[in-house]
């Protein structure tokens, strides 16, 4: 199952909050700095039963678009 991850960066002295996605072990962080785009993507990677092992690819193909 995918769920959302938090990461704080800092970029010039601002803190910033990113999300990425999880899935058992597997996981990509700083996908995207909205949190509901973040959640939408992981409901269709669960809804679609996407393997863990092509999250990297997915993730690439979302950021292609």
């Amino acid at each position: 199952m995918y769920n959302i991850i938090n990461t704080q960066i800092t970029i010039e002295g601002q803190k910033y909050d990113t999300y990425g996605l999880q899935c058992g072990t597997m996981h990509a962080a700083d996908v995207t700095a909205d949190k509901t785009e973040a959640l939408n993507l992981a409901e269709k990677f669960n809804k679609y039963q996407l393997s863990s092992i092509q999250l990297y690819d997915a993730v690439e193909d979302y950021l292609d678009m």
